[in-house]
């Protein structure tokens, strides 16, 4: 059989480009693990070095760190001048580019968000993925549900490290002056849910999670000042409970996106049976439409860990078609802004 079917769908050209871009990819995460450990931004935080100063300072071999640099600077994470003097022909200044300098905080340290995504690629990237295809049992980089109180703890960790991220998107999606109360369903570490009740003292707003969940989210808000418009209740949601009844807007965030379709359907049953004849259902997850490489990321991940399922992301149309199935009707669509990834569709009752 001629291998030549293909020409009817791409040239040459683009059969190349999008193969060198495979390889590329290699190469950046490279080349962003050594910028980060090696501390370059803090190097670089307070202004622009030549390489040979740079070299110095992290005690370089002078001849790679040049071509280092550069590579780096083909990357977009530096900017790189070229100044002439008479003694010494090329000097080579290099410092942080403007999307380098947004990673960091004031000191040049990555913040928890970013240095927690690089620490999950490279556990991921130490696995062999041979040995995993033909069945070997890789050592879980996420369980779900968490089996301990720690893996819960660390879990909550992560998810309020990314929240105001998520509270941007539904603040620009959502008047939540406009309900009586709001039941935020499996929010993790409450972060969300609890900012929302301090934004709106006037909203009754409830956490309804697993024992576990409910647990440390209880501990963690009795060091905060207490707010009469938040409660937390405490259940199974993959079991035969239902969700508490009676409210006007019921809330998920970033579950979704870690379930399988049916799972999926089966909470928004719950979501239909508990809300409102005049309520609103609002999701809050990142669709795969304009975060390809952010979910290629994430289903590399979770292919180590067998809690979770395969193609957990989906597209704006496959939730319309599970809100659809479960007796809802989409109201209002809101892509992700320039604020963050995350997509909001609010649903009223069919």
């Amino acid at each position: 059989m001629k291998n030549e079917f293909w020409q009817e769908h791409l040239t040459p050209r683009e059969r190349d480009d999008h193969y060198e871009h495979l390889l590329a990819g290699g190469a950046k995460i490279k080349l962003l693990e050594s910028f980060i450990d090696l501390d370059l931004g803090v190097v670089l935080w307070n202004g622009p070095l030549s390489a040979a100063v740079i070299s110095k300072k992290l005690v370089l071999q002078p001849y790679r760190a040049r071509k280092w640099l550069n590579v780096l600077y083909l990357l977009g994470l530096l900017d790189k001048k070229i100044v002439r003097h008479e003694r010494c022909p090329v000097d080579e200044i290099y410092s942080l580019t403007p999307f380098a300098r947004s990673l960091f905080e004031e000191n040049g340290k990555l913040p928890p968000y970013y240095s927690g995504k690089v620490s999950s690629w490279k556990k991921a990237a130490a696995f062999d993925i041979y040995q995993a295809l033909h069945g070997k049992t890789s050592p879980q980089i996420v369980r779900w549900p968490p089996q301990t109180i720690n893996q819960a703890a660390d879990f909550m960790e992560w998810m309020q490290i990314s929240a105001d991220i998520v509270l941007d998107a539904l603040q620009d999606a959502v008047d939540f002056r406009q309900y009586k109360n709001l039941l935020h369903v499996a929010g993790a570490d409450s972060s969300v849910a609890y900012s929302i009740a301090q934004l709106y003292p006037d909203l009754s707003v409830t956490v309804f999670n697993q024992p576990v969940f409910a647990y440390l989210i209880k501990k963690n808000i009795a060091k905060e000042s207490q707010l009469g418009n938040f409660t937390v209740v405490e259940g199974e949601l993959a079991g035969e409970d239902n969700l508490p009844e009676g409210y006007a807007a019921i809330l998920w965030t970033r579950v979704f996106s870690d379930l399988p379709d049916e799972i999926v359907l089966q909470f928004l049953k719950k979501t239909r049976k508990a809300i409102n004849a005049d309520g609103r259902v609002i999701i809050c997850e990142t669709t795969i439409e304009g975060n390809e490489d952010f979910v290629l990321t994430c289903e590399f991940n979770y292919f180590f860990t067998d809690d979770l399922e395969a193609r957990l992301f989906k597209t704006k149309n496959k939730y319309e078609s599970l809100l659809k199935e479960a007796g809802f009707n989409v109201v209002d669509f809101r892509e992700a802004g320039d604020k963050g990834m995350y997509s909001v569709i609010t649903a009223a009752p069919a």
